[in-house]
């Protein structure tokens, strides 16, 4: 059996908004093993992207704890969480955030610089990474220069390039039509296989989830059904 990689006790998420609390995650208990690839669904506003970002650490619980290995990363100071962020997930958003003004290489280099590694030894990492994912010929191609299909391709292969156990995906395919969305989605289950990575993917498409090995859905910030938990 697969050991658990992320566990939520208890979590939610409340914003203030108009002098008054607004709740968006209400006591979300769940786990992920190591190596799932589990979709989120439900409609907007069910609390999923705010799920997405609190399991990645980009925003903390109001209440509750997130358990990465049996560690509660909310206990970590604020350098550790940079760093655990840095090497331990990688991020894919529905746009592909990548900056403008450097080639596909470069962008996929990005978080590798930003952690001060080796250039050239994460240069041939990010070469072979975009050999992967179609797009070995667009190495020097900036993003202007490339579809919407094969820009979301480049921002994958930036999410991997530190070799995360962990990859988030919020709404990747929103933006791309169903070809290219299928080449995305296609990419994620072979790099799960082919990897390891254990994938969270939010989504309101049942089409672009069907594969996934797991499926939660949420509704009013949370968990309705669970196919499959693993507490």
């Amino acid at each position: 059996m697969s050991e658990v990689l992320l566990r939520c006790e208890g979590v939610t998420k409340e914003y203030r908004k108009d002098g008054a609390n607004v709740e968006v995650l209400r006591g979300v208990d769940f786990s992920i093993q190591a190596g799932e690839t589990l979709a989120i669904l439900g409609s907007s506003g069910a609390g999923k992207s705010t799920l997405l970002h609190v399991l990645g650490t980009l925003e903390p619980p109001t209440k509750g704890q997130v358990f990465y290995f049996g560690k509660d990363i909310n206990r970590f100071s604020a350098e550790k969480i940079s760093q655990f962020r840095n090497r331990e997930i990688g991020f894919i958003f529905q746009f592909h955030y990548l900056l403008q003004e450097f080639t596909a290489l470069e962008n996929v280099l990005m978080p590798a610089l930003i952690a001060n590694e080796d250039r050239e030894k994460f240069t041939e990492r990010a070469t072979k990474l975009l050999e992967e994912v179609g797009l070995g010929h667009r190495l020097t191609h900036r993003p202007a220069e490339l579809s919407g299909g094969e820009q979301q391709r480049v921002a994958l292969a930036r999410a991997l390039v530190m070799h995360p156990r962990l990859l988030l995906a919020d709404e990747p395919t929103g933006n791309l039509d169903s070809a290219n969305a299928q080449k995305v989605k296609d990419l994620f289950l072979q790099l799960s296989e082919n990897r390891g990575v254990t994938i969270v993917l939010v989504t309101h498409d049942e089409e672009i989830a069907k594969n996934f090995s797991r499926h939660l859905t949420m509704r009013d910030g949370k968990i309705l059904h669970d196919s499959g938990a693993t507490r």
